[in-house]
């Protein structure tokens, strides 16, 4: 019996202390991301996006993610693309009106443009 509880400590013992899991998140995500200013640039000299868009820094499901909002003519939603924290695209809603980020936490705009305002 001794033996049972002396092995069932010990391997208690040698079982690893779960450390607190920190999710990343980028203070200054414009100042310190490349690919980020990059991706602005881009979205500011390319028309097709002249109906407006938003960048925004949120956690979806845990991670850290950027999500460019796109806008269609009259402002309506045309879609979401979001982005990890290294730049990869991780998932698309085209045509998303009704689609709702539920799941989004601690969402912050980074950055904007009105696109024309004469169309909203």
């Amino acid at each position: 019996m001794n033996l049972c509880i002396s092995v069932a400590l010990a391997l208690i013992t040698w079982q690893p202390i779960p450390q607190p899991v920190r999710h990343h998140w980028c203070d200054k995500p414009t100042h310190k991301l490349r690919w980020l200013n990059h991706k602005i640039k881009e979205i500011e000299i390319f028309p097709h996006f002249n109906n407006g868009w938003e960048m925004h820094q949120a956690r979806y499901w845990g991670q850290e993610v950027f999500v460019l909002h796109l806008f269609r003519y009259g402002g309506k939603s045309r879609g979401f693309l979001l982005y990890n924290h290294h730049g990869e695209l991780i998932v698309t809603w085209e045509r998303a009106d009704s689609v709702q980020l539920t799941d989004m936490i601690g969402d912050r705009m980074l950055a904007a443009s009105p696109g024309r305002l004469k169309n909203r």
